[in-house]
């Protein structure tokens, strides 16, 4: 599901979208867009990390467990987003922070997203 948009204070203003993919048995993915305008679609393309809260860009953190109490810390790479009628492909190509242990993380979800606030 995805939540959006919602509003950042920033010198310009920018707006955050958040994407969780829940994966089996018990760990998720965690995404926040950072976008210039407050669209309520996610956008298409090659999204790269964002530089700092208020540029655009993406965050993402990666729960191993259910807990969400510790997770991994993504900081460069890139998701790519596709859209065909009602079903999204987002592949994920992120590299690990070395404070979180290091490594690379790739992945591909395909299918619909639940609407905005959605849980």
């Amino acid at each position: 599901y995805y939540n959006g948009p919602a509003e950042v204070q920033c010198v310009t203003t920018t707006y955050g979208m958040q994407i969780w993919i829940s994966l089996a048995p018990a760990s998720s993915i965690y995404i926040e867009l950072i976008l210039p305008s407050g669209t309520m679609t996610i956008p298409e393309g090659v999204i790269a990390p964002s530089a700092g809260e208020c540029q655009t860009g993406f965050y993402v953190l990666f729960y191993p467990s259910s807990a969400k109490v510790y997770g991994l810390v993504i900081t460069d790479g890139s998701i790519t987003i596709t859209r065909k009628e009602s079903n999204y492909n987002i592949d994920l190509d992120l590299n690990i922070q070395q404070s979180s242990g290091g490594g690379v993380l790739k992945g591909n979800f395909n299918g619909p997203i639940d609407s905005p606030g959605s849980i």
